[in-house]
């Protein structure tokens, strides 16, 4: 039992233990015999589209992006045009697609982050502000880099603060200079002129 094509192979086979000859019966088997296998065939290629759309599911379920794209891609290797399949297909290949560019976010904030990190080690609070910046890009409302970003702010203005204060001391002791050399001259000048 089972397919008809099954019953009709054994029936042609029955028919050809009477009359071994008939051209009939043998063309018949022959028929019966390919439309069998077709089946087989059929029913082998859809327990394995079946088992390809299970593992898509599967995937998609465990959010296992990549193993969901791969099993709805084998799928359609048994039914091309089968509009499930590339439906799903599109909708996990849309979700591995995010979860790349999340990752590469990710990278782009972590790489963003120990690049400010080592120049504020370094003391180049420019370079720092400039980094966490670039990670705000990848992490936008991140508090540690927003927090790194003041830090930074602050050490710049106190250097600034530093560099002014210095210039403004130089200056003046510039000016002393010349001053004291301005009456050093003077008073080598009366001194020179009281002893002439």
């Amino acid at each position: 039992g089972g397919s008809k094509w099954q019953d009709a192979v054994n029936a042609y086979k029955e028919a050809l233990t009477y009359k071994k000859e008939d051209a009939t019966a043998k063309q018949k088997l022959a028929d019966a015999d390919a439309k069998l296998k077709a089946e087989l065939g059929d029913k082998a290629l859809q327990a394995k589209y079946e088992a390809a759309m299970k593992k898509g599911d599967e995937g998609m379920a465990g959010s296992k992006w990549s193993v969901a794209v791969a099993a709805f891609n084998e799928a359609l290797t048994y039914k091309k045009d089968d509009a499930v399949a590339k439906e799903k297909l599109a909708a996990a290949q849309a979700k591995l697609d995010e979860e790349n560019k999340g990752k590469e976010a990710v990278a782009k904030y972590t790489a963003a982050m120990k690049k400010g990190t080592d120049a504020m080690a370094l003391k180049k609070w420019s370079d720092a502000i400039t980094a966490f910046n670039e990670a705000l890009v990848h992490k936008p409302e991140d508090a540690t880099a927003k927090q790194k970003i003041a830090e930074a702010e602050a050490k710049m203005k106190e250097e600034m603060d530093r560099m002014r204060r210095y210039i403004e001391e130089q200056e003046i002791e510039g000016r002393w200079r010349i001053g004291k050399g301005c009456w050093r001259s003077a008073r080598e000048s009366w001194v020179g002129e009281r002893k002439n």
